[in-house]
């Protein structure tokens, strides 16, 4: 059984750079990128979390990432898939609806806060 069957990718603003021909690419674009392997839980009981800063926060569902991976910082935005889809389409609202409807998409939203322990890293969306 593979403890972390999903994928989660992260909306990240990447900035004009310039390739080797000389041209640069647009600036200031947010495109969606894959970070990890994860497994995520529902908070279908209405619980909150309170944060190392003390802050309590209601949240829509904890993701699971393997120690290994990297921290995902809060206010970045957050899909978790169960199976594969198209990336560059991520920034579609319908297509993101649309795959929501056929359980491709688990859970989605913005990095409210997060955790590193021992065994892994949480973070509360």
């Amino acid at each position: 059984m593979n403890r972390f069957p999903y994928k989660l990718y992260i909306k990240q603003t990447e900035s004009a750079e310039q390739n080797f021909e000389g041209d640069f690419s647009p600036a200031d674009s947010e495109v969606w990128k894959y970070h990890s392997e994860c497994r995520d839980e529902v908070n279908g009981s209405g619980k909150t979390a309170t944060l190392a800063n003390g802050e309590n926060i209601s949240y829509a569902g904890i993701i699971y990432l393997p120690k290994s991976s990297k921290v995902v910082a809060e206010k970045v935005s957050v899909i978790v898939c169960k199976d594969c889809i198209n990336i560059s389409k991520l920034n579609d609202e319908e297509y993101v609806k649309q795959m929501r409807s056929e359980g491709k998409i688990r859970l989605s939203g913005t990095v409210k806060g997060f955790e590193e322990s021992r065994l892994n890293i949480r973070l509360w969306v």
